[in-house]
């Protein structure tokens, strides 16, 4: 059964946020128009198979809503959501005045379901199925459905939500009016007077339970949904739900080899989609690991957490491998340059060697060749000093995908063609600084390599450490440089800007103000204690330190007037400690005495660098600083 969240009311209108009944594309019935108020509703609960129309093909939206329409629909709804119709629907009569034998046996069976299911109780043991339903009624019934469907009712959804004028709600009977309220408050109802005493047509109803169903938000449980495979290399496991991305979360999926003792899974590598609900499991393509007969994939009780912090069930399933299919290729030309081979499945490393270029003549021509992460995807790259137009044919020899199945066809050939420059040149169009020592540069299009960026001022240069081209926009660069930047205009200088038809834009040099980030502020001092027992004072500062080592001896403990200087003891990631975290220094003061510890002691003589942060921004102390007892 499905699990619902409570609708969050902050509008007056609803919102359907997943499983939406979609209206169908025409009308339904050849007497509900599609300029008709209802019509979308009446369709869409038509497509959801919930309501039908007469024998003779017409829905009747005038016509007056009977309380036997309305076990009908809602029925309908309540069993589409998981609930089972009674096994006893034909056999026990549930209202006195609708028989097991009666000639509507829809009504019999949907009147079993939503009296058990608390949705309809009738009037004095009867049901009054030929009976229409007032307003004010419809407002209960509705609470009712929504409740016995979700475990909470429209009213207590409602009850966060601003009230909305419903100018005749004290007309209407004093056990409905929340539930007129509330249907108000979360757009079902969308009319300042709601008349409760009158009664309701077909067509008003489907618009009133169509807006009920849409305030529901759909969850499903966290679990596993399926485990598929992909070629000989990947399995995928999908959830319900997003999982936590940690590897370690994620490595908690077990992939065990059946009838192997001990399956060595350390060189799989675990990736999690963007939306954090499909884990693929991968073998060491380059090392042409693959997967090869039975495996179990295995979830152990508590051991795979959700994004939310609940556990995944724990799930056993076994998936087969037998890869005997032959992998295959297309080609497209990308630009005037540039052609992409793409394989069905991943080929092993070593087929970008087996790739030949040769012309009619039987001459070679220069290709660049790369093959992606994923060993999909070859591109090659037409050399620029190719002259244009020029014919010539590529051929694969040999090329296997990761289980050995060579390439269909093998030989694999086919033409390529260098193409003329575009007459476009590549320029840049923006750069922006992202850090303290990082920027972007924004290109027109995209480029066949990455550009080489200089940076400097008038008096100095930064060396550029790396230049990486953005994963999901290729016209986007992004920069880094050896140190820091200071409050000043930099000319920053890119070039060998060449884009994918070998057309080559100018060298382009900006002069751009880039800003020094502020430092972060110094530390401080959280806290000092004296651990009396071992003598041993504890200073914990708001953030990690480092120790000037020179000034190691500089730290002094006053007893009324007494000093002791003594050696800090860091932690190990910092200074060869024994303290407890990045952040505390541990004194051993072994010449106190039981009286001096019954004293004042403070600490002194730590101002300047001797302390710094890992910034190098000094500790701010007091004159002193008095220690208390540690608990």
């Amino acid at each position: 059964m499905k699990k619902y969240s409570k609708f969050m009311a902050t509008a007056t209108t609803a919102t359907l946020v997943a499983s939406a009944f979609v209206p169908v594309a025409s009308a339904a019935f050849d007497d509900v128009k599609e300029n008709n108020s209802h019509a979308e509703a009446i369709n869409a609960l038509v497509e959801a198979g919930i309501i039908k129309g007469y024998e003779d093909g017409s829905f009747r939206p005038n016509a007056q809503l009977t309380r036997g329409h309305v076990v009908k629909m809602l029925g309908k709804w309540v069993e589409k959501q998981g609930f089972e119709i009674p096994a006893d629907w034909n056999t026990v009569q549930r209202f006195d005045d609708v028989e097991v034998g009666a000639k509507d046996q829809e009504l019999v069976k949907y009147a079993a379901l939503v009296k058990e299911a608390g949705v309809f109780i009738g009037s004095n043991g009867k049901l009054n199925p030929g009976g229409h339903i007032s307003r004010e009624n419809m407002a209960l019934t509705l609470d009712r459905a929504y409740k016995a469907v979700t475990g909470t009712s429209l009213v207590e959804i409602a009850e966060n939500a601003k009230d909305l004028v419903v100018a005749d709600l004290t007309s209407a009977k004093a056990e409905s009016r929340e539930e007129i309220q509330a249907l108000r408050n979360l757009g079902i109802s969308i009319v300042e007077k709601f008349e409760p005493k009158n009664s309701v047509t077909r067509a008003q109803f489907a618009s009133f339970l169509n807006r009920t169903i849409e305030t529901i938000t759909y969850e499903e449980e966290l679990e596993v949904a399926s485990v598929t495979t992909i070629d000989s290399s990947k399995i995928v496991v999908e959830f319900t739900q997003p999982i936590d991305g940690t590897q370690a979360n994620l490595q908690a999926v077990k992939v065990e080899k059946v009838g192997v003792t001990t399956s060595d899974t350390s060189t799989l590598s675990y990736r999690l989609s963007e939306d954090g609900k499909a884990l693929t499991i991968s073998t060491d393509i380059k090392n042409n690991a693959f997967f090869d007969g039975d495996y179990n994939v295995v979830i152990d009780s508590e051991t795979v957490k959700g994004a939310a912090g609940e556990f995944v069930p724990s799930y056993n399933t076994t998936v087969h491998f037998n890869d005997t299919q032959a992998p295959t290729f297309t080609t497209e030309q990308v630009s005037s340059l540039v052609y992409k081979v793409n394989f069905s499945e991943p080929v092993q490393a070593d087929a970008v060697g087996k790739i030949t270029f040769k012309d009619a003549q039987g001459q070679e021509v220069a290709v660049g060749k790369s093959l992606n992460e994923e060993q999909t995807v070859l591109t090659l790259t037409i050399d620029q000093d190719v002259e244009a137009k020029k014919e010539f044919t590529a051929t694969i020899t040999d090329a296997k995908d990761i289980a050995g199945n060579l390439l269909d066809p093998n030989p694999a050939t086919f033409t390529m063609v260098k193409g003329e420059k575009d007459g476009v040149a590549p320029t840049v169009e923006t750069i922006t600084q992202t850090g303290e020592n990082t920027f972007t540069v924004k290109v027109s299009e995209e480029l066949l390599a990455n550009p080489t960026v200089k940076l400097g001022t008038t008096a100095d240069s930064l060396e550029i450490t790396t230049v990486e081209v953005d994963e999901k926009d290729p016209t986007l660069f992004h920069v880094t440089a050896s140190s820091k930047f200071n409050s000043a205009a930099y000319y920053v200088e890119v070039s060998s800007l060449t884009d994918l038809s070998g057309e080559a834009g100018e060298t382009a040099t900006k002069l751009v103000e880039f800003t020094k980030e502020e430092e972060d502020a110094a530390p401080t001092v959280e806290s000092a204690t004296l651990d009396t027992a071992t003598k041993t004072i504890e200073i914990t500062f708001s953030e990690a330190i480092k120790l000037n080592e020179a000034a190691v001896n500089d730290f002094e403990v006053y007893v009324d007037g007494k000093a002791f200087e003594a050696p800090i003891k860091f932690d190990a990631n910092l200074q060869d400690a024994e303290a407890t975290s990045a952040n505390t220094i541990s004194v051993v003061i072994s010449d106190l005495t039981t009286d001096d510890m019954q004293k004042q002691l403070t600490i002194v003589g730590l101002e300047g660098t001797d302390i710094t942060d890992v910034n190098g921004n000094s500790i701010k102390f007091e004159t002193a600083i008095a220690l208390t007892a540690k608990k």
